[in-house]
């Protein structure tokens, strides 16, 4: 009589084969987490690069105004020989005797009809508060250096960014202007002789942090020229 055996799995290897599943199925979600941990982190910090690129382009953009005047032309002498002008929106704080600071102030004019005076809506500038951690724009002041008097506007969210570094560090170029002049010869001991051009090259750090991951931090720098050159100084007479 022929003997009849079972067919199937036997408990340990369904045990065994549930086993190997189960270690699978961790691997694979263990996977699936760090990816979605990682994607997040990602988000975060093309997120915070993207605040920040956005707050150091207004910077820069608005500074590269900085001196224009509406009526540059009467900072020139004439044939008439009427005496130039100075630029009355002339000067970038920082200079270079401040040397870096947390922060930054300048004038331009915005009038439909050119007074020549730099009035009070005709000052701006950034800085930190860093009490707020938030990077702020000037809308007016009673004088080029900022003051904690003068109307200020927050530009970024505490909540999306925190600003933890504001840095600006001007280093101006002076070139000479004396072989421009008819009379290319200074006299001895003037103090307004050779005229002078003076470039503002500012170095703008901004640093910032996400308030959600402290640990996730980003730094930028850019340098900024101003595109409304200084001119100080007159051609010997």
């Amino acid at each position: 009589m022929r003997t009849q055996y079972q067919q199937g799995l036997s408990l340990v290897e369904i045990l065994v084969a549930i086993a190997l599943g189960l270690l699978l199925v961790s691997a694979v979600a263990t996977l699936l987490v760090s990816h979605i941990v990682e994607h997040r982190r990602m988000l975060a910090e093309v997120r915070l690069m993207q605040d920040l690129r956005a707050a150091a382009d207004l910077v820069t953009r608005d500074l590269r105004r900085a001196g224009y005047w509406g009526r540059a032309e009467l900072g020139v002498a004439d044939s008439s020989q009427t005496p130039p002008l100075p630029n009355p929106y002339a000067g970038v704080w920082p200079d270079a005797q401040a040397g870096t600071t947390t922060a930054l102030g300048y004038s331009y004019s915005r009038d439909d009809t050119e007074d020549n005076v730099a009035s009070n809506n005709e000052r701006f500038g950034f800085r930190l508060n860093a009490r707020t951690h938030v990077l702020e724009m000037r809308q007016g002041g009673a004088a080029i250096a900022p003051d904690t008097g003068d109307s200020w506007q927050p530009l970024t969210d505490p909540g999306a960014i925190q600003i933890t570094q504001f840095a600006v560090t001007n280093t101006p170029h002076s070139l000479s202007l004396l072989a421009h002049c008819p009379k290319p010869v200074c006299a001895s001991g003037s103090t307004t002789c050779p005229p002078r051009l003076q470039v503002n090259v500012l170095a703008v750090e901004i640093g910032a942090t996400d308030p959600r991951d402290r640990s996730l931090t980003r730094v930028l720098r850019t340098q900024v020229r101003t595109r409304n050159d200084l001119v100080s100084g007159a051609c010997p007479s």
